[in-house]
């Protein structure tokens, strides 16, 4: 077992917390919440966070000095990301009379980070579990999680790979050959699995710290450091107490979020929120990094395994099984996200209104690891090629000829650059001309991957119906469109496009699809 060395006894303080006279908004009743490094307090308008005196492999709490620095620390850091959230530095004093009080005129005893009180309902974790996530509000964490990636200072480090290596080494190997008790050898498996991965990997992971992608991020990016302000997500919690653990790959950044929805079960949420961000980030840099990010995923997993048993070490009777049953249900996460993946280009066709978009976002997250399957589609990136927001609608001039032959070729180059980095793609355009399709199979060819074309097809009325009813999308597709699609369309796909039956429910084309692309996987 690994220890988590407990340095001073904070039972007075935590005491002392706990009582609602002490506070100065008013409070009747203190909720308490511990993690395995903090306790943090909440009253009615403010909430209070008090660092464990406590010395770990990757962190160090263990001196009042030392907390009273990283409390500091994380406000300036936090203050980037929401600085409504955090208020301030206060302390616990001991007083001429042998008392304690906030901030008064005594020695400090300890010291909190001041901050407002928020629903915890409204924390990220919590409104998933209750609600889902729907498509406003992931393109609202999109916005946010790419805010804080473009702001972030990029540190110049030698090696990409070898942050990962260390995280490996240094971090969760002593973890997981110290709880060989809990973890038996899946731990040492998996640790094997990474290190292969990494090796693989490591290449393109230098080469994107060259070109500045490794910064100064949140590090700790998931569901339960997110909070909806107004509606709006803002990160907290960001790491303070360790500027190598949160320098990293902002892919690895966003790959810790990916990993906690696919650990809650909503993995199409995680392949959303992935292929969103890779569209509002607008760098191909990111698709050719794609084959890491199973990889990035679990690797968060398997730090979130390590914590857990961490916590594990600091607990007893009921709460300890939790918290081991807990890591490992983390560890079983690593294991899929770290699973092989089989790269190929799939292109889903059809005229507007067939459900190219509804197909496509259903398949992407079963066709890998982790948050599944890279998507692309053109209507996306045509708004972001023009320079507008997904859900605005475009001026004729950008529905030109010219303008859809730069779309075709940036997806085109994009699918390119995932799959030379061993992940699976799917494009989602309307492919009329025999060019555009060709050039796709021709890729797919190159790279040496299959290809997998979905030509879908409804009778007119119904894709009339479809694009008039459509709300809340980055289709532009009208009636007229469709008209003038329905004349255009005079070429019959070749035979590598399966013909698919739209016309009915959801479901249905599903299936016809998953049938479409087992037969055609068997056949190669």
């Amino acid at each position: 077992m690994r220890t988590a060395m407990q340095t001073e006894d904070q039972s007075a303080q935590i005491a002392f917390m706990l009582n609602p006279a002490h506070w100065p908004d008013g409070t009747t009743q203190v909720e308490h919440v511990e993690t395995h490094i903090s306790h943090v307090f909440l009253g009615r308008r403010l909430a209070y966070k008090m660092k464990k005196a406590v010395r770990l492999p990757y962190l160090d709490f263990s001196t009042l000095e030392r907390r009273r620095r990283f409390c500091r620390r994380e406000l300036e850091i936090n203050a980037r990301f929401s600085p409504r959230l955090y208020l301030g530095l206060d302390a616990i004093t001991r007083e001429s009379d042998g008392t304690l009080a906030l901030s008064g005129q005594g020695e400090p005893v300890e010291w909190l980070v001041r901050m407002r009180r928020f629903d915890t309902a409204d924390i990220l974790a919590n409104h998933v579990r209750a609600h889902g996530m729907d498509d406003a509000l992931i393109r609202a964490l999109a916005r946010t999680v790419v805010e804080s990636h473009r702001i972030a200072q990029p540190r110049l480090v030698p090696s990409g790979a070898a942050i990962l290596a260390t995280t490996i080494d240094d971090q969760l190997n002593p973890s997981f050959s110290a709880h060989t008790d809990v973890l038996t050898d899946k731990g040492e498996t998996l640790l094997a699995r990474l290190n292969d991965l990494l090796k693989r990997h490591a290449a393109r992971l230098n080469a994107r710290a060259r070109s500045g992608w490794v910064r100064r991020c949140h590090g700790d990016l998931h569901l339960g450091n997110i909070v909806l302000i107004d509606g709006r997500p803002q990160l907290f919690d960001a790491i303070e107490f360790d500027e190598a653990l949160a320098t990293v790959d902002v892919l690895h950044d966003l790959a810790f979020l990916l990993m906690d929805l696919v650990h809650g079960s909503e993995r199409d949420a995680a392949n959303r929120l992935m292929n969103t961000w890779l569209a509002l980030m607008d760098d191909p840099a990111h698709h050719e990094a794609m084959g890491a990010i199973g990889l990035m995923c679990a690797i968060r997993a398997a730090i979130r395994c390590m914590v857990q048993l961490d916590l594990a070490d600091q607990k007893q009777g009921a709460d300890r099984e939790k918290a081991i049953d807990t890591a490992l249900a983390y560890l079983k996460t690593a294991q899929d996200a770290s699973r092989e993946s089989a790269p190929r280009l799939i292109a889903v066709a059809g005229l507007s209104g067939t459900g190219k978009t509804t197909l496509a976002r259903q398949l992407a997250p079963r066709l890998a690891p982790g948050p599944g399957a890279v998507h692309l589609r053109s209507d996306v990136e045509r708004k972001i090629m023009c320079g507008h927001d997904e859900l605005q609608r475009l001026p004729e001039s950008c529905y030109r000829s010219e303008v859809s032959r730069r779309v075709y070729a940036r997806l085109l180059d994009r699918a390119r650059r995932v799959l030379a980095s061993g992940w699976p793609v799917i494009v989602d355009a309307v492919f009329l001309k025999e060019e555009e399709r060709k050039a796709f199979e021709t890729a797919a060819d190159e790279a040496g991957v299959p290809f997998i074309g979905l030509w879908l097809t409804a009778r007119p009325e119904i894709l009339y119906q479809r694009v008039e009813n459509r709300k809340h999308d980055a289709s532009d597709a009208t009636a007229a469109i469709v008209a003038r699609q329905l004349a255009w369309l005079k070429e019959t796909p070749g035979p590598r496009w399966h013909p698919i039956d739209a016309s009915g429910s959801v479901k249905e084309t599903l299936d016809r699809a998953e049938k479409a692309l087992s037969s055609d996987h068997a056949g190669q």
